[in-house]
């Protein structure tokens, strides 16, 4: 018999039963799950997620000014969380034909809603629907990240210093989400499903390129100029199809259709992130002035302007619901939907340019 219970109460008393001594009596307020309600467990198997990683990497001193460095990162994930769905409906079997289904079939205890435990839960007498889903908390899932990380530094002489670097890296796993493959009670994958091939992809905050520099350059009459450049290549998103089209009960990790045709029920669905947003181009900069007076007063001014090329950077922030409600192509999937890259989540876009002015005394 499969009891699932909605909570544990805590026994404060537990550590002073004797074995062999009738059980203590069971806090007040527990309860088993209503009719139709929800189950969640946790794997036995269930253990924290681990790092396998190893670098290597050599620096130069190319002169006294100069410095050279590269490295190389690879880091496998292994035992990574992954919430599983055990009890999906299995609409592909009994729901109204086409598309190959049998509602006569003897499994379809509850039409077109039968989900898989529903045939045995009416075996042991609970009755059709006694649970909707049942979600496993699992950790069997894993992902990959190599990276190259190349760097040139200049120390601070001639009136000028800088560090760029530039990072060239490819980030994947499961269900092609980050940090971890697919966590969240609302993303769980069928049982069947938790290591197919065809998920394995690019993670969304895979970048095959970020190229990044600062530096500090002290100009004549005491001004000072610091600027901060980022480049990176375009970051991946998946063509949600927005609709079941495999019969599990839930839309939110069904993916467009192989072709990109019309929503079919039953079809094969495009790896995740299949498609590329917006390159990320942000240029920062900082500006200062020195006033000094006398031997320990000074007074800086400063004006600092973040994102100067006033670019909309949304990277992969998009309409990602490739179809609309009818099954056809939905014409604002792409269109962007937000910031990113430190210029905050939301829409609309309003002037990503900013400004700010301050000043400094000392004594």
């Amino acid at each position: 018999m499969l009891i699932i219970r909605e909570r544990v109460a805590r026994l404060d008393h537990c550590a002073a039963y004797v074995l062999g001594s009738p059980l203590p009596a069971p806090a007040p307020g527990i309860t088993t799950l209503a009719q139709g309600a929800r189950g969640r467990v946790s794997d036995p198997n269930l253990t924290d997620a681990w790092a396998q990683q190893f670098s290597i990497g050599v620096a130069y001193q190319i002169s006294p000014d100069y410095a050279f460095s590269i490295d190389y990162y690879h880091v496998l994930g292994t035992h990574e969380p992954r919430m599983i769905q055990d009890n999906p409906t299995i609409g592909a079997l009994c729901d109204a034909p086409p598309n190959g289904s049998n509602p006569s079939d003897p499994r379809c205890v509850n039409g077109a809603d039968t989900r898989l435990l529903d045939l045995a839960f009416v075996d042991a007498g609970l009755g059709a629907g006694r649970l909707s889903e049942i979600r496993t908390a699992g950790s069997n899932s894993r992902s990959h990240y190599n990276g190259i990380n190349m760097q040139l530094k200049k120390r601070l002489s001639s009136r000028f210093m800088f560090q760029i670097s530039d990072v060239v890296a490819w980030s994947s796993s499961y269900g092609a989400r980050r940090p971890r493959p697919i966590t969240g009670s609302n993303r769980d994958v069928l049982r069947q499903n938790q290591l197919l091939a065809i998920d394995f992809g690019p993670t969304q905050f895979d970048e095959r390129n970020r190229l990044s520099g600062s530096g500090v350059f002290q100009l004549p009459w005491g001004f000072q100029v610091n600027p901060i450049l980022t480049w990176s290549t375009a970051r991946p998103y998946s063509a949600l199809a927005g609709q079941d089209l495999n019969g599990d009960g839930q839309a939110v990790l069904d993916r467009a259709c192989v072709g990109l045709g019309p929503a079919v029920f039953g079809c094969q669905m495009v790896p995740p992130n299949s498609f590329r947003g917006k390159a990320l181009i942000q240029l920062d900069l900082r500006t200062a002035k020195d006033f000094h007076f006398g031997e320990r007063m000074k007074l800086q001014l400063m004006a600092e302007m973040y994102n100067l090329f006033n670019r909309n950077n949304s990277c992969n922030n998009v309409d990602k619901t490739f179809y609309d409600s009818n099954g056809a192509l939905n014409p604002t999937f792409g269109d962007p939907a937000g910031y990113c890259g430190g210029q905050g989540y939301g829409a609309p876009f309003g002037g990503p340019y900013r400004t700010q002015v301050g000043f400094r005394f000392e004594f």
